[in-house]
């Protein structure tokens, strides 16, 4: 995130933008945005394996062998109603 201090507002516009400015410095950390630290976790979602001939299984379509973004949202779904920040 960066803002231009040359807009040539008035001081009206400043006020403005520094209230902009405060709230988006807030809701910062909550869209990921900033570095944390503390305790926390690693999982791993992978594709479908490969038997050992190299195929994959005979009856699966190709959605039942890739990790699709509706998994990652259940998982995450998962953490936050079980507690995780």
């Amino acid at each position: 995130f960066e803002r231009d201090n040359h807009h040539g507002g008035s001081p009206g516009t400043d006020a403005a933008l520094a209230a902009i400015t405060t709230r988006g410095d807030l809701l910062a950390a909550d869209a990921g945005l900033t570095p944390i630290r503390g305790p926390g976790l690693v999982g791993t979602l992978n594709d479908a394996q490969r038997d050992s001939e190299g195929r994959f299984p005979r009856d699966a379509s190709p959605d039942d062998l890739v990790v699709h973004q509706q998994d990652i949202q259940a998982v995450i779904n998962a953490l936050w109603s079980a507690g995780a920040e």
